[in-house]
């Protein structure tokens, strides 16, 4: 009898003990957890200036769009290829719509998003954008929004457009049409050729640094500085743009120089990790000043799709990228919609949405309207 019970019970031993260890796995690998840090760090100033914050009905908006992102993407929307807990726990804390539509390309999809209107109205060429527009920071701008744009900005015009255009504050890159060698797009993961406040930021600074990483800090100094008042922030990574290298987290990061402009499909993965990442890290921040449930986070999180040099499995298919093309997987983009306390939980919505709907919904969410000067307005609110 006690023969017959050793193995059962080494096999009992090593059934427990495989399992305990894919417990522990299935635990270190679970989705962020959002909930409110404490707030002990948080000094009586701010606690008394958040509950006066909280008398005012304006909500903080962020809108989050990042680059090439097609709707394969994310796990939460089907997608097999990649690591998204971010984003996914944000779809399950909010509302994901599945029909959001794009532009094929860059530049048309960010003059539609901004300015509420078809392309065929007043985009006149590729990288620019007319200084007789008005964009959604105008309206807001109008509302007593604190307002700012850092990461992509590809619309021409620099300093004078950007605030034409309605932010205050802004850190971008590809502030100009590349004209000469001097004035032009430069790079923009490692090493990167940022524009902040009317002037380039000294090499000295930027060496070794990651553009995203710039951007994502001057959001976070925005949000430090604009805690007593209602802000929107444009936020737009340049993830997951072309050349594809190491983030920061690949101990290759070091090494690497971007001057040989060499873009590796390998490094998508890890590209799209960090940029989840950063979403991740933004949300922390709001939670760490007390602004969670006072902030609107809306990503509309691709330009237009996926690059067609990425081939990824979605719902059981591989999916070659479409950007550029007049097809499904050229301009449906992730949405997600995250408003902790005031957005449904785990709503998936199926009602098309595209671009020009953008800037009636923020208008909206602040309360305001749109001024009958800013010509026809395309959009719908959703």
């Amino acid at each position: 009898m006690m023969k017959k019970l050793k193995p059962q019970l080494s096999l009992s031993i090593s059934f427990f003990t495989v399992t305990f260890a894919i417990i522990l796995f299935i635990s270190s690998c679970k989705k962020p957890d959002f909930a409110p840090v404490t707030n002990a760090g948080i000094s009586a100033d701010d606690n008394a200036m958040l509950k006066e914050r909280m008398k005012d009905k304006r909500p903080n908006i962020i809108l989050i769009m990042a680059d090439d992102v097609g709707y394969e993407i994310p796990t939460c929307n089907g997608g097999q290829s990649y690591y998204t807990p971010t984003l996914d726990a944000m779809a399950d804390g909010g509302m994901r719509f599945t029909q959001c539509y794009s532009t094929p390309l860059c530049a048309p999809s960010r003059f539609e998003i901004m300015t509420g209107k078809y392309n065929f109205r007043k985009y006149t060429f590729y990288g620019s954008i007319g200084q007789d527009q008005h964009t959604f920071a105008n309206v807001l701008q109008n509302k007593g929004y604190a307002t700012c744009m850092t990461g992509k900005w590809a619309l021409d015009g620099g300093d004078t457009s950007i605030h034409i255009f309605g932010f205050d504050n802004y850190s971008i890159w590809n502030a100009y049409k590349e004209t000469t060698s001097d004035i032009g797009k430069g790079r923009h993961y490692k090493n990167p050729k940022v524009f902040q406040n009317g002037e380039y930021l000294p090499e000295s600074y930027t060496d070794g640094k990651y553009g995203d990483d710039v951007f994502a800090e001057y959001l976070n100094s925005f949000i430090d500085s604009n805690k007593r008042r209602p802000f929107f922030a444009y936020f737009t990574p340049t993830l997951l743009k072309t050349p594809f290298s190491p983030t920061p987290d690949n101990p290759l990061f070091a090494t690497w120089d971007p001057e040989n402009k060499i873009s590796d499909p390998k490094y998508f993965p890890e590209m799209v990790t960090y940029l989840d990442k950063l979403i991740g890290n933004l949300l922390k921040k709001l939670d760490a000043v007390g602004l969670k449930q006072k902030t609107v986070v809306i990503l509309a999180l691709g330009d237009n799709g996926t690059s067609e040099e990425i081939t990824s499995k979605f719902n059981g298919q591989f999916i070659t990228g479409g950007r550029s093309q007049t097809t499904i997987y050229g301009t449906n983009v992730p949405l997600i919609v995250y408003w902790p306390g005031t957005v449904n939980k785990g709503k998936v919505i199926n009602d098309l949405v595209d671009f020009s709907d953008f800037m009636p919904t923020i208008a909206d969410i602040a309360g305001t309207n749109i001024p009958a000067s800013y010509g026809t307005i395309d959009g719908v609110s959703f």
